[in-house]
């Protein structure tokens, strides 16, 4: 059941992806975030190899160069070892990933335990579509453009992909769509209606403790 007394204050999404140009889709489908098994890169990586997803896999590691890697070099080495899987450098700024994105069949989150999705309303916005796990905060994303199926159910994440690749275009009024609802002014109006309770009228600001005598 749900909490009234809990209020979800969403990320905005970068216009840039939703100014992001139409253009001829890829066959491709497209991984992009951290390179952790939480994320399913072992889940794509084995899907990949099953010769079940007829097009290549492109994975693109979201972190920065300075940083180490996330996991063991064995599970990069799994990533580069695998049939159908093409890894790319990060995109440089947001601007390359908006067109990365749009390229693109569909964008591929087999995550466990999302804490929201950014990844999910920046494709949609640049007119890709979205096939995850039903799962963590996916949903919260959920649009016209987005296939979220039950977690651990590769069929039916194989059938989802295929029907992607068959229909990849997303329609302007559903880019427009998440643009409007994951706004900069909806993200501060819903911020502030979470805070107007501790600093509206009558609320008393909280005492100082008494410090050491000066």
């Amino acid at each position: 059941t749900g909490r009234s007394d809990i209020t979800v204050v969403h990320p905005p999404v970068a216009p840039i992806f939703g100014e992001a140009p139409q253009v001829t889709k890829r066959p491709d489908i497209l991984y992009a975030g951290r390179l952790l098994r939480r994320k399913g890169i072992e889940a794509i990586a084995d899907l990949a190899d099953s010769g079940r997803v007829g097009v290549p896999v492109t994975v693109t590691d979201f972190r920065p160069p300075s940083v180490p890697p996330d996991e063991p070099d064995s599970m990069i080495d799994r990533l580069r070892g695998a049939r159908n899987i093409r890894l790319i450098p990060g995109p440089r700024d947001r601007n390359a990933m908006a067109v990365l994105f749009a390229e693109m069949s569909a964008v591929l989150m087999p995550s466990v335990g999302e804490p929201f999705g950014m990844v999910s309303i920046e494709a949609q916005a640049a007119g890709t579509r979205v096939i995850g796990w039903d799962d963590g905060g996916l949903p919260e994303t959920a649009g016209p453009a987005v296939n979220l199926v039950t977690t651990g159910d590769v069929d039916a994440l194989v059938a989802a992909i295929d029907a992607a690749r068959a229909d990849p275009i997303v329609a302007s009024s559903t880019r427009s769509a998440v643009c409007s609802r994951f706004t900069p002014t909806t993200s501060l109006d819903a911020l502030i209606g979470c805070l107007h309770p501790i600093s509206g009228p009558g609320r008393q600001p909280r005492e100082r403790a008494a410090g050491p005598p000066q």
